[in-house]
């Protein structure tokens, strides 16, 4: 029986891209939430703002990683 194979890809470059992806979920939480807290002063608000923010960062992030780490397929036949 053969072992199962992994993906192909090496560890650093999974560690790479898996970072891009972080910090393009990352980023944009904290900055809503750092923008509308010193704005409002209001902790409440900024953290819905920054969760909002978050939710529509896993959107783009998830159709992001879908191109960035599939897998590519060769043409051959």
């Amino acid at each position: 029986m053969a072992p199962p194979r992994g993906s192909g890809m090496k560890t650093s470059e999974l560690i790479y891209k898996g970072s891009i992806i972080g910090a393009m979920i990352t980023a944009p939480s904290l900055a809503a939430f750092a923008i509308v807290w010193s704005i409002g002063a209001d902790l409440a608000v900024a953290a819905g703002a920054g969760a909002a923010a978050h939710v529509a960062a896993l959107f783009v992030s998830f159709k992001f990683a879908g191109r960035i780490l599939a897998r590519r397929q060769s043409s051959g036949g």
